[in-house]
C-alpha cells in the first residue's frame, strides 16, 4: 500500500526491497504476460490483520476460491473490491464472491479482526 519497485530507477529510490507473504501487491506490466511467484504457502489460520479506518489491500491467503463471506461480514467489513468488482456484506448487486488464488483485494474494515481456519 505505502511502497513501490520500479524496474527503471535506481535501486536507491525503490521502497519495496522484499515480497512479504499475505501481502497484496499491484503489478503493472507494460505487455500482457504471466507473473510467477514461487515460495512456500502461508497458513490462514489465526491470521491476523490490524484495524483500519481506511482501505487495506490483502493477497489472497488460500490455494482455493474461498467465499469473503466465510470471514465477512456486516460487522467487520464495509467493502471488498478489487478491478473486477465489489462485495458488500448482504449485498443484492455484488459482483465478486471468493477470494482468488493470485488475486488482491482492497478491503475497508469496520473493526479489529482476528480470522481462523
Amino acid at each position: 500500500m505505502n511502497t513501490f519497485w520500479r524496474k527503471d530507477q535506481p535501486e536507491y529510490l525503490n521502497s519495496l526491497q522484499s515480497i512479504t507473504a499475505g501481502d497484496g501487491y499491484l503489478v503493472n506490466m507494460n505487455t500482457a504476460g504471466t507473473l510467477s511467484i514461487t515460495g512456500t504457502p502461508i497458513s490462514f489460520s489465526n491470521f491476523q490483520i490490524p484495524s483500519f479506518s481506511n482501505w487495506t489491500l490483502l493477497g489472497c491467503p488460500f490455494q482455493t476460491s474461498t467465499p469473503f463471506a466465510n470471514y465477512f461480514n456486516s460487522n467487520n467489513c464495509e467493502i471488498i473490491k478489487n478491478f473486477e468488482g465489489f462485495w458488500m456484506p448482504s449485498g443484492t448487486m455484488n459482483t465478486i464472491q471468493n477470494f482468488e488464488p493470485g488475486e488482491a483485494y482492497f478491503i475497508k474494515f469496520r473493526i479489529e479482526n482476528t480470522f481462523e481456519d
